[in-house]
């Protein structure tokens, strides 16, 4: 009885998730530092009409120790949506949902979700309208600026051009632009969007050059990111493939508590928390990477990269393009029938403008495996 209770209100349905652990071991200033953090999402997806769907997401973060927001290892909701499909090509999409848009400076998906309404038309594979409405404010994470805004964005095969409007009277304006370049064995990937705050434009940019080889790829980008410069939402600008999908640092500086000289410059949390490391927010920020990616038989991958970070802006004594220190950092990756186990560690040697020369290191090890179950009544399994 409860099973055809189910399929009347939900139809078929998709039961998704993932589940993670992250073990990373560091230090500064000469200090050991530690931390086991467990990471698990569940969500179900589900028809509830021949037009809709509705979708329901719940994340649990530091199953190792607790959780993040709460003292208890309560979960947080990360998607509460209901999707409706008008014609072949449009979408109408209500609640809280997640926004992501490729991995640039706009809009990129936090995997906490915000409150929206988002009205999207896709005639093709390759093209893409979106016009949404995002109620914004403080949400699980804390640390958001408040104010609502209206956004546009359009997608054209390589192209993609963005603008967004706070509607809470500050005026503040995006207006951004990105292109990818393939030409044989090369690909160009750049982006860049300017912020708007009265009368004055704060920009922000990116580029990444891949050149693909028969014994991997070879990579080169850079980013820099006005020291006024913040996002519609205020989290990391993403660059591809920066750093295996990951925000702004490589592994030094990415799992090691941020020391007290850099913490005020490239992360919105305060000095010495160590979910700085987990979310920086690399406002002020250039940064330049070279990189090599590599097979190993048909399970195994490397990575090297090399950084170096710099200030686009010291605040106190108002240098420009200040040099902050290089990183190397190396990664050796499983993947097999879609889980993940990976081995990594990063050094970072701080330059003297900064208190200590005693470099920041990092060893970590972590692990992902995604699920699916999908789920539909008897009488249509086999149809």
């Amino acid at each position: 009885m409860s099973g055809l209770w189910l399929w009347l209100v939900l139809g078929t349905f998709t039961l998704e998730g993932y589940t993670g652990f992250h073990l990373a071991r560091g230090g500064w200033h000469g200090t050991a530092w530690q931390t086991p953090v467990g990471l698990a999402s569940l969500g179900i997806r589900g028809r509830v009409c021949p037009y809709g769907t509705v979708s329901l997401r719940f994340l649990f973060f530091d199953l190792l120790r607790g959780s993040r927001h709460t003292p208890t290892y309560a979960p947080y909701l990360q998607e509460a949506a209901l999707s409706l499909q008008w014609g072949t090509t449009g979408t109408l999409t209500l609640g809280h949902q997640l926004l992501s848009y490729r991995d640039g400076f706009f809009l990129t998906d936090i995997g906490d979700g915000m409150d929206a309404l988002r009205l999207s038309w896709h005639p093709t594979s390759e093209a893409r309208v979106d016009l949404f409405y995002v109620l914004q404010g403080n949400r699980a994470f804390g640390d958001r600026p408040t104010g609502d805004f209206l956004g546009l964005y359009w997608r054209h095969s390589m192209l993609d051009l963005y603008a967004a409007l706070r509607t809470d009277g500050t005026g503040l304006l995006w207006l951004g632009a990105r292109a990818q370049a393939p030409f044989r064995h090369l690909n160009l990937v750049a982006e860049a969007v300017g912020l708007r705050n009265g009368t004055r434009w704060y920009p922000a940019a990116q580029a990444y050059l891949r050149w693909h080889h028969s014994r991997g790829t070879l990579g080169a980008g850079a980013y820099y990111l006005h020291r006024r410069w913040q996002k519609p939402v205020a989290y990391p600008s993403v660059m591809d493939n920066f750093y295996n999908g990951w925000t702004a640092f490589g592994e030094a500086l990415n799992w090691v508590v941020l020391p007290l000289e850099l913490a005020p410059l490239v992360s919105s949390a305060s000095a010495g928390d160590p979910y700085a490391v987990y979310w920086p927010d690399p406002h002020n920020l250039w940064v330049l990477n070279l990189n090599h990616q590599q097979a190993l038989g048909n399970l195994f991958s490397f990575r090297l990269d090399l950084f170096g970070y710099g200030l686009a802006e010291d605040p106190e004594t108002q240098k420009t393009l200040v040099f902050l220190g290089p990183e190397a950092a190396g990664t050796l990756t499983l993947q097999c029938q879609g889980f993940t186990l990976g081995l990594s560690g990063g050094v970072f040697w701080p330059h003297a403008g900064l208190s200590t020369r005693k470099p920041a290191w990092n060893l970590r090890i972590w692990g992902f495996a995604p699920f699916e179950v999908l789920w539909s009544p008897p009488m249509l399994q086999g149809s």
